[in-house]
């Protein structure tokens, strides 16, 4: 099947992001989105959307993935 362009974004972006994170310790480059820095507090995830862009937001699965994890320690 083809690659469309939006796949090709993401794929690229992804790997620019574990490139930088191999050799530098930091996933940023300065042509994408700056990838979050870990707060339990916010719990920002850096999504890449199926659309091709990248987008840093609330993680949308935050009170489920919470709910599971309080559950499994009973």
């Amino acid at each position: 099947s083809a690659v469309s362009m939006q796949d090709a974004r993401v794929a690229a972006a992804m790997c620019d992001y574990w490139t930088a994170f191999a050799m530098r310790g930091d996933p940023n480059v300065s042509e994408h989105t700056a990838w979050p820095r870990y707060r339990a507090e916010h719990d920002t995830i850096l999504d890449f959307a199926s659309s091709g862009q990248l987008l840093a937001r609330p993680d949308p699965w935050q009170a489920r993935l919470d709910l599971v994890e309080r559950l499994n320690r009973h």
